[in-house]
């Protein structure tokens, strides 16, 4: 507890004057017992400057009759022009109690002065007779808060009316809080199951409390609690709310404690994406299990840090990223559509199931293991926030976890021996992909790559949409002046541009796919050997300009405007050290920062096209073949090395530093992420690489390696912090679901969260 000594979870009665700090975590139990009590009031009065008293604090009631509910009420009794009362309500049940649930439940809407809130506890009818019991923090600044009890326990207790509220004082109105209330559109009913395993061989979690939560729709908004159940003994339950938001709001389940065969375990806590429903929808249908809640805590991973903190932007951020759910795991908790095709494999996901399933099987005790390794940021303390952390820190004790947890459980196949790393990723085929290279992701999420193929000879782009289903048909778009395309950008109109390394040309597209340049492409400005492209604020288009041989003997920079008109001239843009000029970033200046593979440089040129950079470029930071170049939100300029195992960071006034490790070798590709991490190509070895924005490698020694990543080079981000690559030797793009910050598309300049 903050700011005091750690509170026991179970108390002796009698309980009296216990003291606690001003911000404080008021544990009350719900005790059923034979006798019957008269009805009560607990006060929370104010003691000193920064202490309280709480006295008593345990209610009893007398022994439920079947399916009765008890409610009390919580009041905010500070005085008038107080802060709100704000109150987390839990559940948690004893060993030997009986199954009871509590609504409602979770974070509740902010209490103003003067006002209460009902809270129910139902005593399942199978269980009657037996003692009930149940944890109930309640944290809040508020000076006197009033826990009132309705009934005298002998008998199911209607709702309560209003006389329970206290009235305010009648000279003066206080002004409420503005509450984030669910808006009361209509009715949805959310049934499923709670299970232990796949659904051909699971073990239902019985006693398990079951919460149907609205996500946030902003950073500062909680999740609101829509409704709660507990389930029977098969582990079912139907949750029924007449608050069913709009069809834009996603809905989520967390379903705590219970029993799955091994005990009470109240470490207990799944996850399953409901989704969006649309208002035609009255009823849904979904399984709760380890894979649901490995599949969720990832797709989640930039909007989650617990169960009741999940936020977005808005609906379109969101949305977007839960969208690859199915792709992981379908609506009974078994293996989704594309992780179980042939060009995926399902080990990675099975094992980290079973590392959350060897926990959920058990009694608390046993997920000390799961605690321990799964320690960063912080040691967790139940099934949920453990796979936040392992998908969050994923090269943290990865051996150790698949060594001590993975290996023996009810999913499989399970991986053969233990990765470096939990990063979870997908291989996407089809749309035409033939060696693609660059790759860029527009302002709805789709990825568009080109498709440079075997002798440079291709002539087509790639499009998939953000679940990596392909929108262009297999021989790819076409048309426009494609040839050879080598990279690609999107501008904020949601226009494609390629640059044709063969054809001397760039390409434009509509967002459509529909060839918006003419049958040789845009040829003006200077072109010669296109290679990589970039896009300013204004929707100019940068390209470097390799030169017309593989050993890059072009030294310009060419500028188009929006509408494909050369601004360069008829030789480009020239000096400051341009040699074999491969990539081509835009800072926030909107000045031109390009890397120089032949002259193992980097040369800034400003929005005219005028060198900055002395005649030999910027060469400090251990330059080598530099490839792939970025610009930081912060304005330092990150370039990959291909001729070393480093990346090189300038700062805006060209002065580098080189930083090693983290996998890196043979480095290609590169992108920023809003945190201002720095994600890499490495080929060989087919591996990626990660640093955080002083340089120091996150990905373990030898990167972030799977099977199904092939010789990558292009390489981007999307809003739900997934990182897309092209895999330019087995003609498949690849998605590492949540790996990164999310970067709001399409790039223009620098990378910026959504």
């Amino acid at each position: 507890m903050e700011g005091g000594a750690e509170m026991k979870p179970w108390l002796k009665l009698p309980i009296c004057n216990i003291r606690i700090q001003r911000v404080v975590s008021i544990t009350i139990l719900l005790v059923a017992i034979a006798a019957a009590f008269p009805a009560r009031s607990v006060h929370a009065q104010s003691a000193s400057k920064a202490s309280w008293r709480i006295a008593p604090r345990v209610l009893n009631f007398g022994k439920a009759p079947a399916g009765s509910t008890r409610t009390f009420a919580i009041i905010n009794t500070s005085k008038t022009g107080g802060p709100s009362l704000n109150v987390v309500i839990g559940a948690l049940q004893r060993p030997g109690a009986g199954v009871f649930s509590v609504f409602p439940s979770g974070v509740l809407p902010p209490i103003s002065v003067g006002s209460s809130t009902i809270i129910a506890v139902t005593f399942v009818p199978t269980d009657v007779g037996r003692p009930h019991g149940a944890l109930i923090p309640i944290t809040s600044n508020v000076g006197k808060v009033t826990i009132q009890i309705q009934g005298n326990g002998t008998s199911a207790i209607p709702t309560p009316t209003p006389t329970i509220t206290p009235t305010p004082t009648p000279t003066i109105t206080p002004t409420p809080t503005p509450t984030p209330t669910p808006t009361p559109t209509r009715s949805l009913t959310v049934s499923g199951t709670v299970i232990s395993g796949p659904p051909n061989s699971s073990t239902p979690v019985n006693g398990s409390t079951v919460t149907l939560y609205q996500a946030g729709t902003s950073p500062t908004d909680p999740a609101l609690v829509l409704a709660s159940t507990v389930t029977d003994a098969n582990g079912s339950f139907s949750i029924e709310t007449n608050n069913a938001p709009a069809s834009t709001i996603i809905l989520y389940l967390v379903a705590s404690g219970g029993n799955a065969g091994g005990g009470v375990n109240p470490a207990i806590n799944l996850m399953s994406i409901v989704g969006s429903v649309d208002p035609s929808v009255t009823s849904r249908n979904t399984t709760v299990n380890e894979l649901t809640t490995v599949s969720s805590a990832y797709v989640l991973s930039n909007y989650i840090s617990n169960e009741t903190n999940i936020s977005d932007n808005s609906f379109q951020f969101l949305g977007n990223a839960i969208k690859t759910i199915g792709n992981l795991v379908n609506s009974n908790g078994g293996l989704g559509s594309v992780i179980s095709d042939g060009d995926n494999q399902p080990g990675e996901l099975n094992s980290l199931a079973n590392i959350l399933a060897s926990c959920v099987r058990n009694t608390q005790s046993a997920c000390s293991t799961l605690f321990s390794d799964a320690d960063l940021p912080s040691k967790p303390s139940d099934t949920l926030s453990s796979i936040i952390n392992i998908n969050k820190s994923p090269a943290n004790n990865a051996k150790m976890l698949f060594e001590q947890l993975a290996q023996n459980g009810p999913y499989s196949p399970t991986l053969a021996i233990g990765p470096t790393d939990w990063v979870l990723l997908l291989n996407y085929t089809g749309g035409g992909l033939n060696r693609p290279r660059g790759l860029a992701v527009d302002g709805g999420g789709n990825v568009w790559l080109a498709n440079l193929a075997d002798d440079f000879t291709g002539n087509s782009v790639t499009e998939l949409d953000s679940t990596g289903k392909a929108i262009s048909d297999n021989t790819g778009f076409t048309g426009g002046g494609l040839c050879g395309p080598w990279d690609v950008a999107v501008d904020s109109s949601n226009r494609v541009w390629v640059t044709n390394f063969t054809g001397n040309s760039v390409t434009e597209l509509d967002s459509t796919g529909k060839a918006i340049s003419g049958n040789t492409g845009f040829t003006g400005g200077g072109l010669s050997g296109p290679a990589g492209i970039a896009i300013d604020h204004d929707n100019n288009v940068w390209v470097a300009n390799f030169g017309s041989t593989f050993i890059g003997g072009g030294n310009s920079i060419t500028k188009l405007d929006s509408k494909g008109n050369a601004i360069s001239g008829s030789g480009g843009f020239t000096g400051g050290g341009l040699s074999g000029p491969i990539d081509v970033a835009i800072d926030n200046s909107e000045d031109a920062w390009v890397s120089n593979f032949s002259g193992n440089s980097v040369t800034e040129l400003d929005s005219k096209g005028n060198a900055i950079s002395g005649s030999g470029g910027f060469t400090s930071g251990g330059l080598s073949a530099p490839v792939g170049i970025e610009v930081d939100s912060a304005g330092n300029v990150w370039a990959a090395n291909s001729a070393s195992n480093s990346v090189t960071k300038l700062t805006s006034t060209g002065a580098g530093t080189g930083f090693t490790g983290g996998g890196l070798d043979g480095s290609w590709g590169l992108a920023i992420d809003s945190l201002t991490n720095v994600w890499v190509t490495n080929t060989p070895p087919s591996s990626i690489s990660e640093l955080d924005s002083g340089g120091n490698p996150v990905s373990p020694n030898v990167g972030y390696i799977q099977s199904a990543i092939n010789g990558p080079r292009g390489v981007a981000i999307d809003r739900a912090g997934d990182v897309w690559v092209a895999n330019a030797l087995s003609n498949s793009v690849i998605e590492l679901i949540g790996a990164a910050a999310p970067v709001n598309t399409p790039l223009i300049e620098t990378p910026k969260g959504p």
